[in-house]
């Protein structure tokens, strides 16, 4: 009986990911089974005018397909992912990223051609999610990737790799993420339990949160990379929850506040007293910031020297 050995773990460092993917990549030379390094872009992060350059470089060079090129409207089109098979990758392995942005590439090691690694990637473009509909897998998103690979099951992870050995993703606050197949294939179409459902929302919301912050005010995550965005947002999402905050919405205003309002908002009236409301069981938090009036807003800005309008 062949031992299951389909895993995900972490390379803590880029430098070491730099050390141990030619190492991968050059497999079981003994017996002819050298991998290739495709390169799979995420198209709807390279918006830099010299990102695109570079990506129109690399893929001068390479063989490449864009996997959302059979979806109508060129918006599609653009922003699809990118899968590149970098034909000679030596010299890109002191810089793997190849100078476009880190969170836009992950990383398949696989011996299959490119037209079989793409075709096994349009039948992940589509997950089942619990409620039994379909749903578009953004699998080219490291971030989304990321926080789902340690939640799959070996079984899911041979569903997820098809023929490729190994999938690698960047953590946004340093290494990569890497999983792992040993074993062979197994068929069958990639559905997520509602218990990993659930856990994946809950893993992405402070990047949903982000978005919302950027859209009300861009300034504010300024002169902050993505790793102490997250980490900022994953506090305050807890302290959220410890208020007894329960729906997502509601957590996401409550996080906005905090990075607009004066820290200790929540100690002081009209916050105090709608959290303690909200504690207790019988409101909703949005609902009772949208019934503040005019005259407590008044108070407030007093109480703490802050202008809610500026």
């Amino acid at each position: 009986m062949t031992k299951n050995t389909n895993s995900f773990f972490e390379i803590a460092s880029d430098e070491d990911f730099r050390t141990w993917l030619p190492k991968e990549l050059r497999g079981d030379e003994t017996e002819g089974k050298r991998l290739s390094l495709y390169l799979l872009v995420d198209m709807a992060r390279c918006t830099a005018d010299d990102e695109i350059s570079r990506l129109d470089e690399i893929c001068q060079d390479s063989e490449w397909l864009g996997l959302y090129d059979d979806f109508e409207g060129d918006e599609w089109k653009r922003i699809g992912p990118r899968l590149i098979r970098i034909p000679d990758e030596s010299k890109y392995l002191d810089r793997p990223s190849l100078g476009l942005p880190a969170q836009a590439v992950s990383y398949l090691l696989a011996g299959d051609h490119l037209s079989s690694l793409s075709e096994h990637l349009l039948r992940l473009r589509e997950i089942t999610i619990p409620d039994g509909g379909k749903s578009l897998f953004r699998f080219q998103d490291t971030i989304v990737m990321r926080e789902l690979c340690d939640l799959l099951s070996a079984k899911q992870i041979s569903i997820m790799l098809g023929g490729a050995s190994k999938w690698a993703v960047p953590c946004i606050c340093g290494g990569v993420g890497i999983l792992s197949k040993e074993v062979n294939h197994v068929g069958g179409e990639l559905a997520l339990s509602e218990a990993q459902f659930e856990l994946l929302n809950d893993r992405l919301l402070p990047h949903s949160i982000k978005a919302e912050v950027d859209e009300v005010d861009s300034a504010i995550f300024l002169d902050k990379d993505l790793c102490q965005i997250t980490t900022d947002l994953r506090l305050r999402i807890e302290a959220a929850r410890s208020y007894g905050i329960k729906f997502d919405d509601d957590v996401s205003l409550f996080c906005i506040l905090g990075l607009q309002l004066p820290a200790g908002f929540d100690e002081v009236n009209p916050f105090s007293r709608i959290l303690q409301s909200v504690r207790n069981g019988d409101r909703r938090f949005s609902a009772e910031v949208g019934k503040v009036s005019a005259e407590e807003w008044e108070q407030f800005e007093s109480q703490i020297g802050f202008d809610v309008n500026n």
